[in-house]
């Protein structure tokens, strides 16, 4: 990140030395340099499910949302189903939109529906681009397929959630918190497993097998609140 941008515009503990990483991410005891605003207080009425991903998800998919600027009746298009986009959607029906097509492919696609709030159904649209073809030709593509989709005009927003850029989240996490104390905001929808630290060897190890359809694992440590309700039944590997 250095060479690239001359300087490190994040860190993360047990992350990527790519983006500048500190050791200890999964540590039960973590030092956390300039901690007055790099932590955030969490209240002890809000479930340790729901707090969790403050830290990364919803943030980014909310700047997303709101720095590319989606409007009422807006038809927006979402690349990558993961937990990521699957927020992003969310966000974007918040801000009133009339349709929201995720662009992946299985077994996310199938995941981000079972799990995309009910009463949303009717503005989901999902585009298998392993099914279509691309480049030039005669045949259905993603491209084609979005204009079907939109009125022979596609998209009025596509939203990118597949690569690792650094978004703004910081500036949401209060904001955030405040809607999930308010019951506006159900992080816990992309949450598929749970497990204790101390399996989390053999977690990474199916999770990079694609098992278990796992999207997010909330990881248990003897300092966590007792499971929230309606959150996953604790796995053990």
């Amino acid at each position: 990140m250095k060479a690239m941008y001359g300087s490190q515009t994040a860190s993360f503990f047990g992350y990527s030395h790519f983006a500048g990483g500190f050791a200890g991410g999964q540590a039960e005891y973590v030092r956390v340099p300039l901690a007055d605003v790099n932590l955030l207080e969490i209240p002890d009425e809000v479930p340790d499910e729901k707090a969790l991903y403050l830290s990364d998800v919803p943030p980014t998919a909310y700047n997303a949302v709101k720095d590319t600027a989606v409007y009422p009746n807006d038809q927006v298009a979402i690349f990558c189903a993961g937990p990521i986009g699957q927020m992003a959607g969310v966000f974007a029906v918040d801000e009133g939109a009339s349709k929201v097509i995720f662009v992946d492919t299985e077994p996310r696609l199938s995941t981000l529906a079972d799990r995309w709030p009910a009463q949303h159904k009717d503005r989901l649209e999902l585009i298998d681009y392993k099914k279509l073809s691309f480049g030039v030709t005669n045949k259905e593509t993603v491209v084609s397929r979005l204009k079907e989709l939109c009125g022979g005009r596609g998209p009025d927003v596509a939203i990118e959630c597949a690569a690792g850029e650094y978004a703004k989240g910081w500036m949401h996490w209060e904001g955030l918190l405040r809607k999930i104390q308010l019951g506006e905001l159900d992080p816990t929808q992309m949450v598929s497993h749970r497990y204790r630290l101390e399996d989390i060897d053999k977690v990474y190890h199916k999770f990079d097998g694609k098992e278990d359809s796992m999207q997010k694992v909330f990881v248990e440590t003897r300092f966590s609140f007792p499971r929230a309700e309606g959150t996953p039944e604790l796995t053990t590997c």
